[in-house]
């Protein structure tokens, strides 16, 4: 039987991968760039 915390963090690292590939982790620093410059 799985571990509970070992899933999530297994679900974390997939998360992680996905927002590595997609480049997102710079989405909210880009959101708040544009926000500025409106503002």
């Amino acid at each position: 039987m799985n571990d509970p915390s070992e899933k999530n963090l297994n679900e974390l690292a997939k998360v992680q991968e996905q927002l590595d590939h997609h480049n997102l982790w710079q989405l909210e620093n880009r959101i708040n760039e544009v926000l500025a410059q409106l503002g």
